[in-house]
């Protein structure tokens, strides 16, 4: 299957590759798998390709934190329990979106987050420019 790999952190048209990457395993106990339809590069991922965001994995990884997919299905109930957990902690839900909301004023504008989005989506060859 296709995955956008980050392949270094910076300027993420320089440092986004489309690559060929293995079927995941068997979900296990709090997992599921989701059978992919859309995924956008969005505005989180490019935090992470310039290396901003609160999270840095190992490279290359895979990137994408966003899309629209069909839930491949599983262990039903489990899901449910592990998904109602974190909707229901609110200390967990505010720690995230302030940490996010921090990096993001800190080291993006809208006009900056544009562009790169253009790049990258024209460096992988899923946009031209006119």
């Amino acid at each position: 299957m296709k995955a956008i790999h980050l392949t270094a952190y910076g300027n993420p048209a320089q440092s986004l590759m489309m690559a060929e990457v293995s079927e995941p395993n068997a979900p296990s106990a709090n997992e599921a798998l989701v059978r992919m339809e859309y995924a956008p590069i969005d505005y989180s991922d490019l935090l992470l390709a310039n290396g901003v965001y609160f999270l840095n994995p190992r490279l290359p990884s895979v990137i994408g934190g966003e899309g629209a997919g069909i839930v491949v299905p599983c262990r039903v109930e489990e899901l449910s329990n592990a998904i109602s957990g974190l909707l229901l902690d609110p200390d967990r839900r505010q720690s995230l979106g302030r940490a996010g909301r921090q990096l993001a004023h800190r080291a993006f504008s809208s006009e900056r987050a544009a562009r790169q989005m253009l790049d990258a989506y024209g460096a992988l060859g899923l946009v031209t420019r006119a």
